[in-house]
């Protein structure tokens, strides 16, 4: 009798582990990265830190993958390869307007005639 009720007691055991859902960390990979971002300082993080890095990784997690479904909706498709759709490039910056070139003022604008030098025959140099 005594060895059906530890039969028992294993089988209750056993139902109840599989009933959990394994929870969901990323805390092991962030701390890696710390790591070895840090270098030689070995930078760590608090416990309450920790927590926040793992909801925000888990959060973009999810809407990356909430991103890839409603593609894969959009084009009637049920998987993504991994080139398939090109993400969209962001557009180039805007160009500044080019100033439109004002004249210059009317006492330094000359013309071509005006900057020959004629001589008159007269006028010879005399020295050498």
């Amino acid at each position: 009798m005594a060895g059906k009720k530890i039969v028992k007691r294993v089988a209750r055991k056993a139902a109840k582990k599989s009933n959990r859902k394994p929870k969901r960390s990323f805390s092991r990979y962030v701390a890696k990265a710390l790591k070895n971002a840090s270098g030689k300082n070995r930078l760590t993080l608090s416990s309450g830190a920790m927590r926040i890095c793992n909801s925000f990784v888990a959060d973009m997690i999810d809407r990356l993958g909430n991103g890839a479904a409603s593609l894969a909706r959009a084009n009637k498709k049920r998987t993504m390869g991994s080139r398939w759709p090109r993400p969209p490039r962001p557009s180039p910056a805007p160009r500044p307007k080019p100033r439109p070139k004002r004249p210059a003022p009317p006492q330094y604008t000359t013309t071509h005639a005006e900057t020959k030098t004629t001589r008159k025959p007269d006028e010879r140099d005399t020295t050498l």
